[in-house]
């Protein structure tokens, strides 16, 4: 679902719009979904990378290494990115994937267990060094959303983001105004959450407004 007037564009688990700030495309997930970079090995050198891919926890949880899965490699950049700083880790992960795709080779010609061995240590490897530069890189990025955070643990965090609520969201506020600032706020005031997930909070603080005639409500009571 798109809307025209912010240029955002809803794909359910995850959204895509462009930056006030920057001018340039930001992907935010749901809670519990996370982008990687997908590279497959089997395909010809220097054509590995296969695109930006949406996993869960659950697929962070459930991977084994079996043949099937030594094919690939999905380098874990987190759950809300710009482009510009995807692009970057695609730069890095294309000078490292090369000399893991050379142990994935010597292990496709030989199918010896010594060279399955080197692939599965290789792998394990590449993915510690990768998370070590997404780390460090993430640390220069102004993304206020931890891993595993929800919309309402971010409200709730400080005076200053429940002050906010309070100036901005009052008992009467309509759903179009609350859409319309959850937009904003990931769009142009750079909260890094799904503007879906915003929204349905806002909705919440607003109906907690209207029973309870009071304002900074706890978080376990609107989770």
């Amino acid at each position: 679902m798109k809307n025209s007037e912010t240029n955002y564009i809803d794909h359910g688990d995850w959204a895509e719009g462009i930056s006030k700030m920057t001018g340039e495309t930001i992907y935010v997930t749901k809670p519990g979904y996370y982008f990687t970079l997908l590279y497959d090995v089997t395909k010809p050198e220097g054509k590995e990378f296969s695109g930006l891919k949406l996993v869960s926890d659950v697929d962070l949880t459930t991977g084994q290494l079996d043949d099937e899965y030594l094919k690939h490699f999905n380098a874990f950049i987190g759950p809300a990115l710009p482009e510009l700083v995807i692009w970057k880790f695609k730069s890095a992960m294309d000078s490292l994937i090369a000399s893991y795709r050379k142990n994935f080779d010597q292990w496709s010609t030989s199918k010896s267990e010594e060279a399955y061995i080197n692939l599965e240590e290789s792998h394990e490897s590449l993915n510690d060094i990768f998370q070590g530069l997404v780390s460090l890189k993430l640390q220069r990025f102004p993304c206020d959303r931890n891993i595993g955070e929800k919309v309402n643990s971010y409200y709730e965090s400080s005076d200053k983001k429940k002050m906010f609520l309070n100036l901005m969201i009052t008992s009467s506020a309509l759903d179009s105004e609350l859409k319309n600032l959850a937009i904003e706020e990931t769009f142009t005031n750079n909260v890094m959450f799904h503007p879906g997930d915003i929204y349905d909070y806002f909705l919440k603080y607003r109906d907690f407004l209207a029973v309870n005639h009071s304002i900074l409500p706890l978080v376990e009571e609107l989770a």
